[in-house]
């Protein structure tokens, strides 16, 4: 049946997104009130809006993780390792 997605159903997030919610939805963690086109397309299209944004969330999310993990007198050590000289020209704040 034809439906509003159509154009997205060759885009590789599509077999991985639909797999997805079809998983969640025999494991009786989600109940699909809409056709399951239209929940898959509706996702891919939103990733695909946002593809550049992506991973710098994923970045961001990363990051807090490892800032939660560090210590701040293991930083402080290796500060004290980078020698103090004057940057390259260019390089400059």
């Amino acid at each position: 049946m034809k439906h509003l997605y159509e154009k997205y159903e060759d885009a590789p997030l599509w077999n991985i997104i639909s797999k997805a919610i079809a998983d969640l939805v025999e494991n009786q963690d989600l109940v699909e009130t809409t056709r399951h086109e239209y929940i898959v397309g509706y996702i891919v299209q939103k990733l695909l809006d946002n593809h550049e944004k992506v991973p710098a969330l994923l970045t961001e999310k990363y990051l807090h993780k490892r800032v939660k993990k560090g210590n701040e007198q293991s930083f402080l050590e290796v500060m004290d390792k980078v020698p103090d000289v004057a940057p390259v020209k260019g390089d400059e704040l």
